[in-house]
């Protein structure tokens, strides 16, 4: 799926410079407002990561706000520790 696939429509339009500036910078994350096929909306929270696990592919994980526990508590968006955790990529202690 494309970020525009689950944008509200309202928004669509910002999408092409927001994904230049997530690629510029490597990453993202912030609240987001999902559109549904039916049309219902979902608030969630992301993380998202650019050439992630490998170039090319960008990894993201989205949570829906009711499931976070805490207000800032960002600990459940680690992309690289749940690109692990589903066996893509394996994270070495420097050293």
């Amino acid at each position: 799926m494309k970020v525009e696939d689950v944008t509200r429509f309202s928004d669509r339009a910002g999408v092409a410079e927001a994904w230049e500036r997530f690629l510029a910078q490597g990453e993202a994350q912030g609240p987001y407002s999902l559109e549904r096929p039916d049309g219902s909306q979902v608030e969630i929270l992301y993380a998202a990561k650019a050439n992630a696990p490998w170039p090319g592919s960008h990894a993201s994980l989205l949570v829906p706000v009711e499931e976070v526990a805490a207000p800032g508590e960002d600990d459940r968006l680690d992309v690289d520790q749940a690109l692990v955790e589903a066996g893509f990529v394996a994270r070495y202690a420097p050293g």
